[in-house]
């Protein structure tokens, strides 16, 4: 039996940090993500879609997208999806107890079973989490699925919600699905478990990068594979060009990067270094050189120029005075060049980054 385990799709994210053209085209894509990963399962025969929550991105999501991502469940009655909701969604489900291929989960441990295989899940709450643990009880001869949502261990942002990977250990689990965190990972817990999670299924932003997609499970054969599924790649860039001996190589080290990447996705680019040269028009250079390229595109200049303050040492002029006062301080070599250059860019009238 192959199983497809996703999690946080995050349906009805904003994406603010986008302009409102672009925004608009991710928020379908998200959409449309969830529909392609149905068409895959339909094309592989896969009969069980575990949705390990965040399939929603919070509690006020549009109608509309709701009834999307319902409409597509129940217009695929040959499919179940086993839809167990995570801290983003804890309340944004909406009540269609006529859709017979949904199956949920609540607080207390629940399970479906299919054949051999048994998959059972709970929501964590106040109730559960002492409890958990010890209230789970398989039996060893099944393939056993264990499906719940939140981070492993020490989450920042909500410790009591961690869950205590260890004490799973040796419960006759085959497999654990996670969700939560969005990046794809797997480990194994004892000889005969294994925890992953599937990361998400598309990256919404430049803390999500990396590629993106699902897990599927092979029952039979205990394989758990990821599959690349993410429409559109997004990249955050650190390019350093202190090696460059003028903007014009600068412009073409960063040109050639740039033409590593896909086409159409969506990019951040932090251009950094030292340089000796003068670099006024490399950032309209390169603006230049991506607009066509991709979807959505940042530039960040990172980009300091090499002060030769000892042609300044001497020079009677305000100019000379903040060279001496500063090389006064007991700075670094790095913090003495980063403050300089800002002060001579302020002497020639420019603006600077703070």
């Amino acid at each position: 039996m192959k199983i497809i385990h996703t999690a946080d799709l995050h349906i009805g994210s904003s994406f603010k940090e986008l302009p409102e053209n672009v925004r608009k085209i991710r928020k379908i894509e998200l959409l449309k993500s969830f529909q392609s990963l149905v068409d895959y399962a339909k094309n592989n025969s896969i009969k069980v879609i575990l949705l390990a929550g965040d399939i929603f991105d919070n509690d006020k999501v549009n109608k509309s997208d709701k009834e999307f991502f319902y409409d597509i469940i129940s217009n695929n009655a040959d499919i179940d999806f086993l839809y167990l909701r995570g801290n983003h969604d804890i309340k944004s489900l909406i009540n269609r107890t006529d859709i017979s291929n949904l199956k949920l989960f609540n607080n207390d441990w629940k399970e479906y079973i299919y054949d051999n295989v048994v998959i059972s899940g709970i929501e964590l709450d106040d109730s559960n989490l002492t409890s958990l643990y010890t209230s789970l009880n398989l039996n060893k001869n099944n393939f056993n699925i264990v499906m719940i949502h939140g981070q492993i261990v020490n989450s920042i942002s909500n410790p009591k919600y961690d869950i205590k990977i260890d004490k799973f250990k040796d419960k006759f689990i085959d497999y654990i699905a996670l969700g939560h965190i969005h990046s794809y990972s797997q480990n194994a817990l004892d000889n005969r478990t294994i925890y992953a999670y599937p990361g998400c299924l598309q990256g919404r932003g430049f803390d999500e990068t990396g590629e993106k997609g699902f897990i599927e499970i092979d029952t039979e054969a205990k394989t758990y594979t990821f599959k690349k599924f993410a429409k559109r790649e997004i990249y955050k860039v650190e390019l350093d060009i202190s090696s460059t001996k003028s903007e014009y190589e600068a412009y073409i080290l960063v040109k050639k990067k740039i033409n590593s990447l896909h086409s159409d996705a969506i990019i951040q680019l932090i251009i950094k270094g030292k340089v000796d040269y003068d670099f006024t028009n490399l950032e309209l250079l390169v603006k230049e050189e991506i607009k066509e390229n991709f979807l959505y595109s940042e530039i960040k200049m990172n980009v300091i120029k090499k002060v030769k303050y000892q042609d300044y040492e001497n020079d009677i002029s305000l100019r000379g005075e903040v060279i001496r006062e500063i090389l006064k301080r007991d700075f670094d070599e790095d913090t003495k060049n980063e403050i300089l250059s800002d002060c001579l860019k302020l002497l020639d009238g420019e603006e600077i980054d703070l």
